[in-house]
């Protein structure tokens, strides 16, 4: 379901695996994982993944117990790179949680795949 891309080492946060905008959108129909958008509240609020929890990056280390280690989370930010996404999936994975994917694109592809946003 995840992937990582061995081309490019040079990626923020290598141990983190990135999910597929595809397997990203099968976990979304499915109810199977649960969103965490990690940009600021303002761009939150401006349109996000339908049902996603805003925590941004820099919020993590307080409200990281708000998720459930036991659910699949896929976090997600605006750049390709992933960068804040993946270092809040970085986090998480450092206090316990073993099911965290950062989403490969991350929101701007979501949008241009046409997929839901509210």
């Amino acid at each position: 379901i995840s992937t990582n891309n061995p081309q490019n080492p040079n990626i923020p946060y290598p141990e983190v695996e990135r999910v597929s905008i595809q397997d990203a959108k099968a976990a979304f129909d499915a109810g199977a994982a649960v969103f965490v958008d990690t940009r600021t509240l303002d761009s939150y609020n401006a349109g996000h993944i339908p049902g996603a929890i805003s925590i941004p990056e820099n919020e993590m280390d307080a409200r990281f117990t708000e998720l459930d280690p036991n659910d699949w989370i896929i976090t997600y930010c605006t750049w390709p790179a992933e960068n804040s996404s993946a270092g809040a999936a970085s986090n998480l994975m450092a206090r316990g949680f073993t099911k965290v994917n950062t989403l490969l694109g991350g929101f701007q592809l979501w949008q241009q795949m046409a997929y839901p946003i509210e």
